[in-house]
This record gives structure tokens, C-alpha cells and sequence, in this order.
């Protein structure tokens, strides 16, 4: 899912955490939005490498994420408005949006 850079202005995703080697005790992994580096995470080597990547794959889904909340959002918005909480209705739209979170939260766990 990309995003468009008038979301707020920051660079569009989707984004990607690469594996980085760092220097010395840091091992680390860069963030990319296509050609452009546009953050990094960080561990050093005596603590778990683990959890840098989950830091990284989480950093690098914030785009992906900010879309899942803002679905979230206008399904909230639609249904305080049109009063739509009978079953079905609610139904049909937690249907059409579970997928875009369901996607989302398995990337920034390092799972798609």
C-alpha cells in the first residue's frame, strides 16, 4: 500500500528495513523508501539482534500503518454519522477493512 507525501509530509511509503553491519559493537538496519534512506535501527551486539530487526520491520511499516489507523479512523467516522450499528453494517465494514490491518500489523512484525 503506498502513501502519497501530502500525508502529513513525510516520505511515501511503503518503506523497507534492509540488514545493515555496522562498526565495532553496532549492528544495525537502515530504512529505505525506495532509493532514499530514510531512517535506521539500531542494537548493539552484545544485546539481542532480534529485536533491532523487529524495531526496523516496525519503523518501516509506519506509512503502511498510519493508512491501517486513518481506515480505522473513517470507519469510526462513517458509522458515529450515519448511525450504521446495526449488525450487518458493522459486519460488512470491520469485512472490508480487516485485510488492510491484517496485512499491515503481520509486516511490522517482520511476518509478510
Amino acid at each position: 500500500m503506498a502513501t502519497q507525501p501530502e500525508e502529513r509530509g513525510h516520505t511515501p511509503g511503503p518503506w523497507k528495513a534492509v540488514d545493515v553491519t555496522g562498526k565495532g559493537t553496532l549492528v544495525y538496519r537502515r530504512i529505505d523508501a525506495g532509493e532514499k534512506a530514510v531512517g535506521f535501527a539500531g542494537a548493539y551486539k552484545l544485546t539481542d539482534q532480534k529485536e533491532a530487526a523487529a524495531n526496523a520491520n516496525l519503523i518501516a511499516m509506519a506509512p503502511e500503518l498510519l493508512a491501517a489507523v486513518r481506515a480505522a479512523q473513517a470507519l469510526a467516522t462513517a458509522c458515529m454519522a450515519t448511525g450504521c450499528y446495526s449488525h450487518e453494517e458493522l459486519t460488512e465494514m470491520a469485512r472490508a477493512t480487516k485485510p488492510t490491518f491484517d496485512a499491515a500489523i503481520a509486516k511490522a512484525q517482520g511476518e509478510a
